[in-house]
C-alpha cells in the first residue's frame, strides 16, 4: 500500500486524469492543494507531486474532487436563501 495514502484508503489505483485535468478539477472544487491534502489526510508534498505530474493522481483523490465539484454545482443551483442555509450546516 502507498505510504502517503490516507488511513483506511482503498488500495492505490491511479486515475486517468492528466495534470491539467487535475488542476482544473481542483480549481472547480474550490479546494487549494493544501486544503485537498487536509481533507484526504495526505501529505501536502504528495498533492504537489500530483499537480506537477511527478506522481499519478490516485482514484480516491479524483473521486473526492469530483464529489466536491458536484456539491458546489448543486449549491450554486439553489436559491440564495437555501444556499445560505446549506453553507451554514
Amino acid at each position: 500500500m502507498n505510504d502517503d495514502a490516507p488511513l483506511g484508503a482503498p488500495k492505490y489505483t491511479p486515475s486517468d486524469w492528466t495534470v491539467d485535468e487535475f488542476r482544473d478539477a481542483l480549481a472547480a472544487s474550490g479546494w487549494t492543494q493544501n486544503g485537498l491534502a487536509r481533507y484526504l489526510g495526505a501529505n501536502e508534498r504528495t498533492v504537489r507531486r500530483w499537480a506537477s505530474g511527478d506522481q499519478p493522481v490516485p482514484l480516491y483523490a479524483q473521486r473526492a474532487i469530483e464529489q466536491q465539484v458536484e456539491i458546489r454545482q448543486l449549491q450554486a443551483a439553489l436559491p440564495a436563501s437555501k444556499r445560505a442555509r446549506a453553507k451554514a450546516k
